[in-house]
Parts: C-alpha cells; sequence; structure tokens
C-alpha cells in the first residue's frame, strides 16, 4: 500500500481496523473456549466486503460451517493485508504453502473445501449448523470449568 493510500484511510475504518485487531485478540486470550458458527459469508470477495468474518472464525477455537459458507481474506486485492491476526492464524491452520496461496490471491474457499483442509471442524445443511454448535457447547459446558480451562490453555501454549 502506498503511504499516501494509508492517509487517506477514514477515522471511522481506521477505529474499524483497531476494533477488529482488538475483537481477535481478546478471542484469543478468553479462558473459555469460542464456538464460531458461520452460515453466509465470512467474507465476500466478489464484492470486497471486508468485515472480518473470516478473521473473526479463526480467532475462534472451533469453527462449524454450512457447507456452502464463504471464508476468505480478499485484502489483497485492495491493496492492503488482513490486520488483525488472520495472516498468522491462516497459516497456523493450514501450513505455510497453502496459506500463502490463500492470502496473496484473496480467493474464497467454501466450508466443505475448509473441513477437507482441516481449518474447521464440521461442515453442515446450513439449518444444522447452529443448533450444532449450541449442542457442542452444551457438551463442553458440562465439562469442569477449570479442566476445560487448563485443556484451552495446552492446546494453545504447548
Amino acid at each position: 500500500m502506498d503511504l499516501n493510500e494509508l492517509v487517506q484511510i477514514s477515522t471511522a475504518e481506521a477505529h474499524q481496523r483497531a476494533f477488529l485487531k482488538d475483537l481477535t485478540d481478546a478471542f484469543a486470550r478468553f479462558s473459555k473456549p469460542i464456538i464460531a458458527a458461520v452460515v453466509g459469508f465470512a467474507a465476500d470477495s466478489e464484492n470486497l466486503k471486508l468485515g472480518g468474518g473470516c478473521e473473526i472464525a479463526l480467532a475462534c477455537d472451533m469453527i462449524y460451517a454450512a457447507e456452502d459458507a464463504s471464508f476468505g481474506l480478499p485484502e489483497i486485492k485492495i491493496g492492503t493485508i488482513p490486520g488483525a491476526g488472520g495472516t498468522q492464524r491462516i497459516a497456523r491452520a493450514l501450513g505455510k504453502h497453502k496459506a500463502m496461496e490463500f492470502v496473496l490471491t484473496g480467493e474464497p474457499a467454501s466450508g466443505s473445501e475448509f473441513e477437507r483442509l482441516g481449518v474447521i471442524n464440521k461442515v453442515f445443511p446450513r439449518q444444522e449448523v447452529v443448533p450444532a454448535a449450541m449442542g457442542l457447547a452444551e457438551r463442553i459446558a458440562a465439562m469442569s470449568g477449570p479442566v476445560v480451562k487448563t485443556a484451552k490453555q495446552a492446546v494453545l501454549t504447548g
């Protein structure tokens, strides 16, 4: 991105970017597991709607999605990069080479493709995503809270 273009970022856009970064960082620090239920677009790379949905989903501990959900980091198509940790999180989920392709092309992937690649836990028909995620949350909530917290931390930090 050209520095002159960077100066032209609106105050509202700068606040939105900072908020998204703070939100995804807070998800990573949260002691309880966070489950994303994605139905529809986590990024719309055709219309370049950059709401950060894919970055938010990647910051969650588990992701359930509709088979036809769309995940993307299309920021490169407008001359910037994902700014809320998406580049690092997608690399941890996919490995360097697949992440490079995904980030450097800005092309989207379906829920089914992300499941095949191991980025998301499970795909479902649209109407089943939220009930399935709620069921998972209920199963986890039935476990010992301190043990769940410790287990989450162990997975995240080794």
